[in-house]
């Protein structure tokens, strides 16, 4: 009497290579992200290496198309409004966890653009800063979007993320922009560190690739292991 011969996994054959497919198309999308992020680091490289771009005009549609570009580094004119100043948390500066500073530089025009002057631990920091009109430098981004990010709390300022909606209701007062400035430059009275823009980049996405084409090969390589055992 013979043995039965034992029957074809097809549910692991397919299961296998469903893993084996999406190892592939998470290496493909990183291999993606890689180009992509490789650009925005050139962009950035240049943007420092040219003269700055001065703002000639402060308008909410000039703030908006600039936004558009990966970097954008400016100069603009205005004031800085230091009431009811935000300490954005989830922010760090050598490994150690720290909050942002986010005030309002107001322009000529009244609106308001939410500036991060720069990283501190003390909320209670002497804000203290002329009010005349003064020309600053930094860097115009969209705000930064992180589904993971915790919500903020604004009536016991408490602040995760730079959203607009909430940012109006904080400053109620002003006309304030979609987009965030990062000023290149603490004020050195403030001994504030100054906001990465660029330094916290992080362009590890061909290690990633790496990771997932090495684990779709891997799923193959079991799965060829695991056919011919049954031959």
């Amino acid at each position: 009497m013979t043995d039965k011969q034992p029957s074809f996994p097809i549910f692991f054959l397919i299961f296998m290579l469903i893993c084996t497919g999406i190892f592939v198309s998470l290496g493909m999308w990183q291999i993606k992200r890689l180009e992509w992020k490789t650009r925005l680091l050139d962009d950035y490289a240049h943007a420092q290496a040219v003269p700055v771009e001065v703002l000639k005009q402060n308008t909410f549609e000039n703030i908006a198309q600039l936004s558009k570009r990966e970097a954008s580094r400016l100069a603009i004119n205005g004031k800085f409004v230091l009431e009811k100043p935000i300490f954005l948390r989830g922010q760090i500066l050598e490994g150690k966890p720290t909050k942002a500073l986010v005030v309002r530089f107001c322009m000529k025009d009244k609106n308001c653009i939410p500036t991060i002057l720069g990283l501190t631990n003390n909320e209670k920091i002497n804000l203290s800063y002329t009010s005349e009109i003064t020309n600053v430098i930094g860097w115009i981004k969209p705000p930064p979007h992180n589904i993971f990010t915790p919500r903020n709390d604004p009536a016991r300022n408490i602040w995760f993320r730079l959203e607009n909606l909430d940012l109006k209701s904080h400053w109620p007062d002003s006309l304030l922009t979609e987009e965030i400035f990062y000023l290149e430059a603490p004020p050195a009275h403030l001994s504030l560190a100054p906001m990465p823009v660029v330094n916290n980049i992080r362009n590890n996405h061909a290690q990633y690739a790496l990771f997932w084409f090495t684990a779709s090969f891997v799923t193959l390589v079991i799965t060829v292991l695991r056919l011919r055992r049954r031959t």
